[in-house]
Parts: structure tokens; C-alpha cells; sequence
């Protein structure tokens, strides 16, 4: 029988989540104040700035898995994204594994199945053929 780790799970995703929010607003700010010290009269470049620390955050959050196969928040709960041949996931991998969490209503769904079934594999893990375990 496999160890129950949905908790772990929902933790790491949390704290992922929670980091790259931190990062993107710290980074936009920052960027947005020393924008507006260079053109202090000038929205859109602003704009511009958020627009790509959002876009570079989500980016991040949907490849957080290819590096090792373990995110900051996996690394800290103890875990680890492997491929079916038990290698580490790789960035294309954790693409595809993160893909259905930005479709609307799709996102839903995996969670919905994740907390009826959490020993199951989310249709992100099937989907890209990798699995979450322990290290």
C-alpha cells in the first residue's frame, strides 16, 4: 500500500504558490519604483513591467518541477516529481504536468479528483507521465 502524501502535496503546491506571489510582487514593485525614478510621468512602461513579472511568475510556476524534479515547496516537504522511468521530471515534463492548471473549469476538476482520490495520479502526472513521491 502507498504512503498517503496528499497532504504534503497540497502543502508543497501551497508554498510554491505563496513564493512565487512573494517573488513577482517584489520584483514588480522594485522594477515599477526604479521605472518610475527613470520616467516618473510614464504609466505604460509600468505596465509593461507588470505585465512581463506576472507572465515571467506564471512561467516559473509552470516549470517549477523541471529543475531536479523537486520545486521549492517539494524540496521543503520532502519530495520529488519523477518520471515513469524514475528520473527526475524535466522542464518540458513539468510544462505538460501544470498545463491543465491554467485551463478554467479543467483546474477545478483536478482538484475535485485529487481530494476524492489523492492516491491517485492528477491527469497533470497522467497526462505528462510522471508521479509525486517521497525522497
Amino acid at each position: 500500500m502507498k504512503k498517503y502524501i496528499g497532504g504534503l502535496r497540497i502543502a508543497a503546491f501551497l508554498l510554491d504558490g505563496l513564493m512565487t506571489v512573494v517573488v513577482v510582487l517584489l520584483v514588480g514593485s522594485i522594477a515599477s519604483l526604479l521605472m518610475h525614478r527613470i520616467l516618473p510621468t510614464r504609466i505604460g512602461p509600468i505596465n509593461t513591467i507588470w505585465g512581463l513579472v506576472v507572465l515571467l511568475g506564471l512561467a516559473y510556476f509552470m516549470g517549477r518541477d523541471g529543475f531536479g524534479g523537486r520545486s521549492p515547496g517539494k524540496h521543503l516537504m520532502g519530495l520529488r516529481v519523477a518520471r515513469a522511468d524514475g528520473r527526475p521530471c524535466t522542464l518540458p515534463a513539468s510544462l505538460r504536468r501544470n498545463l491543465s492548471l491554467l485551463v478554467p473549469g479543467l483546474n477545478l476538476l483536478e482538484l475535485w479528483i485529487f481530494l476524492r482520490r489523492p492516491h491517485e495520479a492528477r491527469m497533470g502526472d497522467r497526462f505528462a507521465r510522471t508521479r509525486v513521491e517521497e525522497t
